[in-house]
């Protein structure tokens, strides 16, 4: 008796385990990441290639949170004068700051403390230099005596081809070295020719290749399915910008348009093609969430495409 009584005790601890695991697992896989932003901006410059003359950021906040709280971020941004930023994590009851403008002054320190070591660096330097000098002094004093000495020896005379025979033998060797220098870029170039001949040939023979096409297709459509499970399900905001050049701004138009978050309610978007100076105003306010399963089926989905690792182990072998 006792004994079923120690095995009915570990079954029950065991499946309280197991439960638990199951219900960490399930959470981690289906409890949403949720997420919300909201601020304001503005943002003017004369032109896109230049640095922005006035620009003015009202806040921008956001969090995001998941495992029924126990994990959260929070970040903000303003700027009127001066860019401050804030980012924070939390783990239960716990707050950590991550990142803040208020690092910039402990940098400051840091620099003071540096220019003060190289003061002393400097001063142990210029007593170390004058030892030097002093050293110097009476090595040259040493020297002018033993060229005194030297001189009164009667100095051997030398003729025209023995004083330039150095001069000569270099002479001799500058159309040789020109030569080699020539033949060393010649051969430079012809292997540099034939190594970007045989990378065309292997870009070639991928982008030719039937796999390239189908992986292309297939890791396209997982790229937009990715696009819609990251885009804010619930969005409020009015955008007016505008590069200063209206190709690049239909360029922006173009690019903004494929995302499915700019079709949704509530979201307006301006493009201004007339205005020649660059400018950003903005209002916005989102919200989102996220489920870690559905990320985790588009990289199985590409992990299991066999034309897509047919390609990259030929990628391999190629390169």
């Amino acid at each position: 008796m006792i004994f079923l009584q120690i095995l009915k005790i570990i079954g029950i601890i065991l499946l309280i385990l197991v439960g638990v695991v199951l219900f960490a697992l399930l959470s981690i896989l289906f409890y949403p990441i949720r997420y919300k932003a909201n601020g304001d901006a503005r943002i003017n410059c004369n032109n896109i290639s230049e640095s922005v003359s006035t620009s003015h950021i009202g806040g921008i906040h956001g969090k995001c949170k998941w495992l029924y709280h126990i994990l959260g971020i929070s970040f903000q941004i303003e700027k009127d004068e001066n860019l401050t930023y804030n980012v924070e994590l939390r783990v239960l009851f716990f707050k950590k700051i991550i990142f803040t403008s208020d690092f910039e002054e402990s940098d400051v320190n840091t620099e003071e403390t540096k220019v003060d070591f190289e003061e002393s660096d400097t001063k142990i330097e210029e007593s170390s230099n004058e030892k030097i000098e002093s050293l110097n002094k009476e090595v040259e004093s040493s020297n002018k005596s033993e060229v005194s000495i030297t001189k009164k020896s009667k100095p051997q005379k030398k003729s025209f081809f023995e004083k330039n025979i150095d001069k000569i033998r270099k002479i001799k060797k500058v159309p040789k070295s020109i030569a080699r220098g020539i033949k060393s870029k010649i051969r430079r170039l012809k292997k540099t020719k034939d190594n970007i001949e045989e990378f065309k040939s292997k870009i070639n023979a991928i982008v030719k290749d039937r796999a390239f096409k189908d992986s292309v297709k297939h890791v396209k459509d997982e790229i937009f399915i990715l696009i819609k499970i990251l885009s804010p399900k619930k969005i409020k905001g009015y955008t007016e910008f505008s590069l200063g050049e209206p190709d690049k701004t239909g360029y922006v138009t173009g690019a903004v348009s494929m995302l499915p978050f700019a079709y949704q309610e509530g979201c307006e978007i301006y493009p201004d093609f007339q205005s020649e100076k660059a400018f950003l105003k903005s209002d916005f306010d989102v919200k989102g969430s996220i489920q870690v399963y559905k990320l985790l089926l588009i990289a199985f989905r590409i992990w299991q495409d066999k034309e897509l690792l047919r390609l990259i182990n030929k990628i391999k072998r190629m390169f």
